[in-house]
């Protein structure tokens, strides 16, 4: 006979697995039985399963924290599992949290639970992979294993840092600025490469690299990427000036990351500090006479002149008068500072020649001008009945524009002791002057000790420069003429455009510091751009006296020669 019985292998029956048959029959009621036993041997085959689990994403610099499971595999016989490890290719060493029973062993059912912690780097590959491991042995001593990776996402965010830097505080108008422009990750980056950088300035010019990368075109943390960029200051720029640098890139993500930057400049103003003196005193005068030489200081540029004086070669430091309308103690532009100084006449030197030198300061630079004047000294004379005598004065503006209206005034004195008919005065330049008073009997002749006065005018050219003209008045005792001369000298000043830089008339009406109308209607600095040349003017005087004296015929020749020039 035979029987069959079946049986499920237990994982917690014992190896090898020992059954007992017993066998029992009856002969007349009497049990006859046999046993007989088996021995199996188990055949183990537990099957480990490990789960790794993490974030989906991160970010560089981030701290990730894995969780590892491990367990019976479903797969698994349910056999136990002995000297089980986990471990991590990072080479962090994983922390169990819990799930034995306290025994060592993976029973069927259980469930252990491990983490681990990671912080991003920058240079981790995106994806990062991580993968855990772990292994056991059966009970047959055989080893069991199972791995699992985690895949997590890197989200990459470098910051890009562009600093711009010049090589001056200020500049002028053709200066040459040298920009700096250095490249790196900013405080903040996550330090993840940048690609594709490119660095722009935005007045148009490609900035040079100089150095800084490590040669594969990425900028890595830690590099500082150097340019430089020149620029010529033009006039038309903004003032300051403003440059900006703009640099680009990508981050691993295919992300655009930029930064921008400026540097400012002032721009410095062209100035044209000068200024302008002109001397003035009587064409003659006697031995013993108290004489006044008066001097305008004019601003002729376009910036306050401060600690202004004058000084004269013959009266020393001349007395300020009137002129400082503000009172700030700076010679302005559109101001006329009026000095003085006075000098008793000596029988010698005759001529008096001397010359007056105006100071002021810009920003500690002096800026000067000169004038010159020519004194003729008369020596007192008992002079004959009839001794005719003429005199002249010819007084203009220092300086003017081109195309200003200048006017001459033109003094004739009697310098004799008889009157003199059909006095005329006749410029070199303007021609034949016109009368405008002076005759104060109404007679028609130049009386003794009046004093005539004539002007004319002209409109300033472009040349020539310094305008130099004579004029000579001419007088009449009976038939015969008689004549003095003076000449004057007005530097010529040019009004040039800023935007242009083309000369440009100033079509103002210009007196001299004695013409009645008063002083100049345009000064000089009413320009924005000025060009000045020529040095000085000159004012010639002569005067000519010959007398008859006692009962022969005695010669008095009386030179009076007045010179500026400068």
């Amino acid at each position: 006979w035979y029987f069959t019985v079946q049986y499920t292998v237990q994982a917690d029956d014992a190896d090898p697995l020992e059954n007992t048959v017993t066998a029992t029959g009856y002969y007349e009621d009497t049990p006859v039985t046999d046993t007989d036993d088996h021995e199996l041997d188990i055949k183990h085959n537990p099957v480990l399963l490990v789960t790794k689990t993490g974030p989906n994403f991160a970010s560089i610099g981030d701290t990730i924290t894995y969780t590892i499971t491990v367990q019976h595999d479903p797969a698994s016989d349910g056999f136990n599992i002995y000297n089980v490890t986990v471990s991590d290719v990072f080479g962090i060493t994983p922390i169990y949290v819990d799930g034995d029973d306290g025994d060592g062993i993976l029973e069927l059912g259980e469930v252990w639970t491990y983490t681990v912690e990671y912080t991003i780097q920058a240079s981790d590959p995106d994806p990062l992979v991580n993968t855990a491991i772990a292994t056991g042995e059966d009970e047959d001593g055989d080893e069991v294993q199972d791995e699992d990776d985690e895949e997590v996402l890197i989200e990459h965010n470098p910051i890009i840092e562009v600093n711009k830097q010049a090589d001056v505080t200020s500049a002028k108008v053709g200066d040459t600025i040298f920009y700096t422009i250095v490249v790196q990750h900013a405080s903040g980056s996550d330090g993840s490469d940048i690609s594709n950088v490119t660095v722009s300035d935005v007045f148009g010019i490609t900035p040079i690299y100089v150095g800084g990368d490590d040669g594969d075109g990425l900028l890595e943390a830690g590099e500082v990427w150097t340019y430089t960029v020149e620029y010529i200051v033009q006039a038309g720029d903004a003032n300051p000036l403003t440059n900006i640098a703009i640099v680009t890139g990508e981050d691993k993500d295919g992300d655009e990351v930029t930064d921008e930057d400026e540097e400012t400049i002032p721009i410095e103003e062209e100035v044209c500090p000068r200024l302008c003196v002109d001397k003035t005193g009587p064409a003659y005068a006697y031995v013993g006479d108290t004489i006044t030489y008066t001097f305008y200081v004019y601003n002729t540029g376009d910036v306050p002149l401060s600690d202004v004086t004058v000084t004269d070669s013959v009266t020393g430091v001349a007395t300020y008068q009137s002129g400082d309308d503000n009172g700030n103690g700076l010679l302005d532009v559109n101001e006329v500072w009026v000095f003085t100084d006075t000098w008793v006449v000596q029988e010698i030197p005759d001529p008096l020649r001397n010359t007056a030198i105006a100071t002021g300061y810009y920003e500690d630079v002096p800026v000067t001008d000169d004038d010159d004047h020519c004194l003729d000294v008369v020596k007192r004379i008992v002079l004959p009945a009839e001794q005719p005598g003429i005199c002249l004065d010819k007084v203009g503006p220092a300086c003017a524009y081109v195309g200003d209206t200048i006017t001459y005034t033109f003094k004739v004195y009697n310098v004799g002791n008889v009157p003199l008919s059909s006095v005329t005065v006749v410029d070199s330049l303007t021609g034949e002057a016109t009368y405008k008073s002076g005759d104060t009997n109404n007679d028609g002749m130049l009386d003794v000790d009046e004093v005539w006065v004539f002007t004319s005018s002209w409109v300033v050219g472009d040349s020539p420069d310094p305008l130099r003209n004579n004029a000579i008045a001419t007088g009449f005792f009976g038939d015969v003429a008689y004549t003095a001369e003076d000449d004057h000298c007005v530097d010529v000043y040019r009004v040039v455009d800023e935007n242009t830089e083309d000369v440009v008339d100033n079509a103002a009406d210009v007196g001299g510091p004695d013409d009645d109308a008063g002083a100049s209607t345009n000064d000089p600095q009413d320009a924005t751009t000025r060009t000045e040349t020529g040095s000085g003017g000159s004012f010639p005087w002569v005067l000519l006296i010959v007398g008859m004296i006692g009962a022969a015929v005695t010669l008095a020749a009386m030179a009076i020669y007045r010179r500026r020039s400068s």
